[in-house]
């Protein structure tokens, strides 16, 4: 990503975007529905060239289509069944259309118009549900970074340690923070730090898997939860990470740079106990790396696991914090 001031208000991650862009074309889409609603039902009542426009008999809204293809390249899970489910109710309304317009130089019976009215009625809902799904998610996601924010953390980590439950494996979760980020927000500027906050998720996006999830905690906090994966690896994974972030060299708009460095604290889930406490143990360890030094990994220790007491709370890891 380039470090040039200019981007410091770059856009937040493309996902989000993506999904921010999809709302507004659904809407553009649900208004080029009910257009063509009205003309339709306003050529089955006048026929053919019978009204004011003398517009002709459409059973498909205009460029429906293209607007279906481009919509489906920006949707993400969980919304792509609910597209699915809105291109069956788009066909099912297009047959029903033109079943009525094969019927325009014959009456129209009330099951024929009561079945279109149904379809019309079933499409519109299942755009609805779309729009409700897509902007759920635009909520999860941390408008700064493109990441899942807090509100999203107990759900998806929840479902985590489900899957766990059933199948067994590892899952490892990591809390990092950036140290001394205070600093660089007075002496630099809330931009220059929203800038530094993005360049890092943009780093430990590089070095985890599609699958892997990243929450912004708090402020300049981050949760990683990472399916299938032992601490001692998630260690290294993140020890990856705190060695580019402290490569960084973020440019300032009077020619000088921003360095900074992180501390992480590793915690495999324990599905034996609510998500909270993972999260702590992972925190316990994240403010050990803080307390030895910062810019360091640090794992915390099941061997003296008793939990609730404070000696008992342990994160070991070599003297270099890897």
């Amino acid at each position: 990503m380039p470090d040039s001031p200019q981007h410091w208000r770059s856009a937040p991650d493309s996902q989000n975007r993506d999904i921010l862009a999809a709302i507004r074309q659904l809407d553009a889409a649900d208004d080029a529905q009910l257009r063509w609603l009205l003309g339709f039902l306003g050529d089955l009542v006048y026929g053919d060239g019978g009204r004011m426009h003398g517009a002709t008999v459409r059973t498909r809204p205009i460029g429906f289509e293209a607007w279906f293809a481009a919509f489906d390249r920006t949707l993400h899970q969980p919304s792509d069944p609910l597209l699915r489910q809105v291109a069956l109710q788009y066909r099912a309304m297009s047959d029903c259309a033109g079943a009525l317009q094969s019927r325009t130089r014959e009456r129209i019976t009330p099951a024929e118009f009561d079945r279109f009215a149904d379809a019309v009625v079933h499409y519109h809902g299942s755009l609805r549900a779309l729009e409700r799904a897509l902007i759920h998610e635009a909520c999860m996601a941390d408008p700064l970074t493109g990441v899942w924010n807090r509100s999203s953390l107990t759900d998806r980590l929840g479902a985590e340690r489900d899957r766990v439950q059933r199948h067994g494996g590892p899952c490892s979760l990591s809390m990092m923070d950036l140290d001394h980020f205070k600093d660089v927000n007075d002496r630099h500027g809330h931009a220059a730090g929203d800038h530094v906050l993005r360049a890092v998720v943009d780093v430990a996006k590089q070095h985890l898997r599609r699958y892997d999830l990243i929450f912004r905690y708090g402020g300049e906090e981050f949760l990683f939860c990472m399916p299938n994966i032992s601490a001692p690896e998630a260690r290294n994974a993140m020890d990856r990470i705190r060695e580019d972030i402290a490569a960084l060299r973020l440019a300032l708009p009077d020619g000088g740079a921003i360095s900074i460095t992180a501390s992480f604290g590793v915690a495999e889930m324990d599905t034996h106990h609510p998500i909270e406490a993972s999260i702590e143990r992972a925190d316990r360890a994240l403010l050990t790396a803080k307390s030895c030094g910062r810019n360091q990994v640090r794992i915390w220790s099941f061997a003296a696991s008793a939990p609730h007491t404070g000696s008992n709370w342990i994160a070991n890891a070599s003297p270099e914090g890897v």
